[in-house]
């Protein structure tokens, strides 16, 4: 197993002969010198943070480059197509330094790219963005080229799902709101085969509350809005704000959303008042039951003070009882318990004795 100056990992058999390489296995990214074929995919990763599989990848077909959006199906966002299909997988294309160079069956074509300045490679963004980066020794890496040559609102997840993006600025939907209408389009260039049948509004909504896959119901019409097209889109990405003067036609988005069921109004007013008082119940009773515990154990503590303090008064009234000391005091008096007592004793007696 070898890794080469270019970053390509490669597997030899026992002969030496390559039989695995990573560059014939691209993530979401590509290095100087690594070749894209026809057929492969570079798939982006779902968010900046998740490196799972995202929904937006390039490949190469037969006559060029593409960027899609989606699975079901691929929604086509980006075109370079160099020839016409030529109906093999023989096309490819390969990153060098300063282009991209693609070649197919029957003609090629060049991506100028910026020239690298150290180390450099490409990667596709989740939002569907094609960026080059370049090492710089004072800043790090650096995105220094778009390769897709696209309107910031025209990519695919560049507001997420279901951000709408206006003049490069992302924004969420608002709820339906009858004294203002916003009409919307889906970002992505092809759309879904048109409904055949459907040509007024209201129908295009009702097609898509009836079928389970739909996420959104797009319209569109020219002048009349009783004579127009119905989309039913079971992916949605970011949508942004249709501007009907450069678009030539009115469009109109429907996102379906989930609407919470209310709570009867007879049923939860009652429940809640229920709830109420048992918490009410619960809490008063608790508070008595701790403050009876607490009392408790002060009486005892009280009545055991009381005892111990009568038995030290009849322990004193005894005649002839001996003087009683404290553990202080007989600290001291043996310094620190290193002396015994009763030798010093029997000594204080030896010596009154031979005294008289």
């Amino acid at each position: 197993m070898n890794i080469t100056g270019s970053g390509n990992l490669v597997l030899f058999d026992q002969n030496g002969i390559p039989i695995w390489q990573s560059f014939d296995h691209p993530a979401d990214t590509l290095v100087l010198g690594q070749r894209l074929r026809g057929g492969q995919r570079v798939v982006a990763n779902k968010t900046m943070a998740e490196w799972t599989t995202g929904q937006v990848y390039i490949t190469v077909l037969s006559d060029g480059l593409y960027a899609f959006a989606g699975f079901n199906p691929p929604q086509q966002y980006y075109p370079n197509t160099i020839a016409s299909t030529t109906g093999n997988n023989s096309a490819y294309m390969n990153y060098l330094n300063g282009g991209l160079e693609i070649f197919t069956g029957s003609a090629n074509g060049t991506i100028a790219l910026p020239s690298a300045s150290s180390v450099q490679f490409m990667r596709l963004e989740f939002d569907g963005r094609l960026r080059v980066y370049d090492w710089n020794q004072s800043l790090g890496w650096q995105a220094i080229y778009d390769v897709l040559k696209l309107d910031v609102c025209d990519f695919p997840l560049v507001c997420g799902e279901y951000g709408i993006c206006s003049y490069g600025e992302c924004t969420c939907p608002r709820g339906e709101d009858e004294s203002s209408t916003t009409f919307f389009q889906q970002v992505d260039i092809n759309l879904p085969s048109r409904v055949q049948g459907i040509d007024e509004e209201e129908s295009c909504k009702q097609a898509c509350l009836n079928n389970c896959s739909c996420k959104a119901a797009l319209f569109q019409y020219g002048e009349k809005v009783s004579n127009g097209d119905c989309y039913l889109l079971s992916e949605l990405f970011s949508l942004k704000k249709n501007e009907p003067l450069n678009t030539h036609y009115n469009s109109t988005a429907y996102i379906k959303v989930q609407i919470p069921t209310a709570p009867s109004p007879n049923s939860a007013p009652s429940a809640n008042k229920k709830g109420a008082g048992i918490g009410v119940i619960v809490s008063i009773i608790g508070a008595v039951l701790f403050a009876f515990f607490i009392g408790g154990i002060i009486i005892v503590l009280l009545r055991r003070k009381k005892a111990i303090e009568e038995e030290e008064d009849d322990f004193r009234q005894v005649p002839g009882m001996p003087t009683r000391f404290t553990f202080e005091e007989l600290k001291l008096a043996t310094d620190n318990f290193c002396k015994k007592l009763g030798e010093r004793l029997r000594q204080l007696v030896v010596f009154i004795t031979s005294s008289w």
